[in-house]
């Protein structure tokens, strides 16, 4: 069976509908809001209207559904895809802190 065509990833994923809040890391400046549509523990995918540079690290915040609130999620993109009208973005959890 041709392995192309099977997911390559350590972590499994689950879809999600959150919100979320992204901002620059270095100097807290907010960059965008976005809807992560992807969840996992090494990682998520956010699409959002805003163009955000991939150079940077960023920090995003978002809540789950049971209450948790993540506010200190430092992260990098590791991808970009140009839908019609959005971009969704790949993105690889640096350091994660929750309450």
């Amino acid at each position: 069976m041709d392995q192309s065509r099977f997911e390559k990833r350590k972590h499994i994923r689950v879809d999600a509908i959150l919100r979320a809040d992204i901002f620059n890391y270095s100097d807290g400046k907010f960059l965008g809001k976005g809807v992560v549509t992807d969840l996992g523990v090494g990682g998520m995918k956010i699409e959002t209207n805003d163009v955000i540079d991939e150079e940077k690290d960023l920090i995003v915040k978002f809540f789950l559904p049971n209450g948790h609130y993540f506010n200190d999620l430092r992260c990098r993109i590791v991808r970009t895809q140009k839908q019609s009208f959005t971009f969704v973005y790949g993105i690889r959890f640096i350091y994660i802190k929750f309450r």
